[in-house]
């Protein structure tokens, strides 16, 4: 009984070190919601690409003038822990574009042996649901937002919370710069316990330069800080070849990570590929699959 106690609890402390992050304050909004994003750092305030990055910029939904829908799962590896992404964008030509990400993470339940002899069962289930828009004001400068409504529940225990991301784009020639603020609004609870979003502000920049007639690269960094972790740096390197295929690195200096990837697109449907180096968790892969319409 000794020997199960001690492993119930070394569990227990191991799943509250490993995602102490995702359990406070939601912060399971912190991860990029496609396996583009992934492979570079986590960088896209101000290349947004796909409709996926509406959740790290809402004007870049604007960049889209087609209609794009996808979705990303990643398994963390660790106590059977997954992040699962659905998103869309549909661009309408004289108003805008409108976009929409549920942002789903999950930890299979378990069952730890307590003090007392009795056996807990210990699971969790976050989600977010963000709505977003973005419209051109001028020539060169986009707006975003987008609504988000989160809940929460760990073993029986429920929450939940709003908020909302807001940014904008200003491009000029082949360089566009991007500043973003993710997460504002009120706290989210968590049965009694109250806690603040984790509040992002980010300014980014990305240069597309031509290489040839097939080739070209986007370079890019995001710059900002969040509200439990402090400061970041977000470097990213895209190589596009023909419109088809992309190779991608990165970096994320909040957790130390380096990342990599790659994409082929095929007009109409897609495929992405994201890997991360994490400090805690190791080796973590994202995948994404999307279609394209009317492109």
């Amino acid at each position: 009984m000794k020997t199960l106690l001690i492993i119930g609890l070394a569990i227990l402390l191991i799943t509250i070190s490993v995602f102490a992050e995702a359990q406070s304050g939601a912060g399971f909004l912190k991860y990029p919601s496609s396996a583009r994003h992934w492979a570079l750092g986590g960088a896209g305030v101000a290349s947004g690409h796909d409709a996926s990055a509406m959740v790290l910029n809402p004007a870049t939904l604007n960049e889209i003038n087609f209609q794009h829908f996808g979705i990303s799962g990643t398994g963390l590896g660790v106590m059977d822990a997954s992040i699962i992404d659905v998103f869309g964008g549909y661009h309408l030509p004289t108003a805008g574009t409108i976009g929409l990400n549920v942002h789903m993470f999950t930890v299979k339940p378990f069952d730890v042996i307590m003090l007392d002899g009795t056996t807990e069962s210990y699971g969790q289930n976050d989600m977010s649901i963000s709505i977003g828009y973005a419209h051109h004001i001028m020539k060169g400068l986009e707006i975003g937002i987008a609504p988000k409504m989160i809940s929460r529940k760990v073993a029986d225990v429920s929450g939940s919370g709003f908020g909302a991301d807001l940014g904008a784009t200003y491009t000029t020639g082949q360089a566009r710069a991007g500043l973003a603020v993710q997460n504002v609004g009120s706290s989210v609870t968590l049965g009694e316990s109250t806690d603040k979003l984790p509040m992002i502000i980010a300014v980014g920049g990305n240069y597309e330069g031509v290489l040839g007639p097939l080739s070209k690269v986007n370079a890019m960094i995001d710059v900002g800080t969040e509200s439990a972790n402090g400061a970041f740096i977000k470097p990213g390197f895209e190589y596009v070849y023909n419109e088809m295929f992309m190779a991608r690195i990165g970096y994320n200096t909040l957790n130390k990570s380096l990342t990599f990837g790659a994409g082929f697109d095929l007009k109409y449907v897609g495929f992405d590929i994201g890997a991360m180096s994490h400090r805690d968790l190791g080796q973590l892969y994202q995948f994404t699959v999307y279609s394209t319409l009317g492109k």
